[in-house]
């Protein structure tokens, strides 16, 4: 990834990550402004929604 690009991945996944330890709407940050400043990076769709499976998995219907 290019450097912009990788560093508001990462800003991206500590934010999910706090997200993801303490449970679905928990936290303090809102994600939005991290996915804003990725997207004005020139990050891909692909590239931000695999910070988010990462750190939360995928959804499978049962």
């Amino acid at each position: 990834f290019p450097a912009p690009v990788q560093r508001a991945l990462e800003a991206l996944g500590k934010v999910a990550a706090t997200y993801a330890a303490a449970g679905t709407g928990a936290g303090n940050a809102s994600v939005m402004p991290l996915v804003v400043d990725a997207v004005r990076a020139r990050a891909t769709v692909g590239e931000i929604s695999d910070v988010f499976r990462e750190r939360f998995g995928e959804y499978r219907p049962a």
